[in-house]
């Protein structure tokens, strides 16, 4: 299993894994069941890589570096709408996003997906 650091490599495989998510929705509504169903097993290990990988920082958030120092809405808020972070540990990390003083705020682009996690943890 791979290691995911922060955004130079977490945020890419979360939006990967978004990728993965509407290829198979994609993919199935087009009739090909071989090609959504390699896409849902990608999406099986990345989700294991990243929920993985969460558990070992130290703020219990994704980290922008690798030596977790730093801290930002964006690859936080791109976890909760691909249900790598769900229920009560989604609601925690929805917390620290928004009282955080600390942690970089989303830019303007990256508050639609902000907006996206802070409702989707209410589900």
């Amino acid at each position: 299993m791979a290691q995911c650091w922060g955004w130079h490599f977490c945020c890419f495989e979360i939006q990967l894994l978004m990728a993965y998510e509407a290829a198979v929705a994609l993919e199935s509504r087009q009739d090909f069941p071989a090609f959504a169903d390699q896409y849902a097993r990608q999406i099986i290990k990345l989700k294991q890589t990243i929920k993985a990988s969460i558990g070992m920082l130290p703020r219990k958030m994704f980290s922008d570096t690798k030596e977790k120092d730093t801290y930002s809405q964006h690859c936080n808020s791109l976890a909760m709408p691909t249900d790598v972070i769900i229920r009560k540990d989604a609601t925690a990390l929805a917390q620290r996003m928004i009282v955080d003083a600390g942690m970089s705020k989303a830019s303007v682009y990256f508050r639609y997906y902000l907006h996206q996690a802070l409702n989707k943890k209410q589900d």
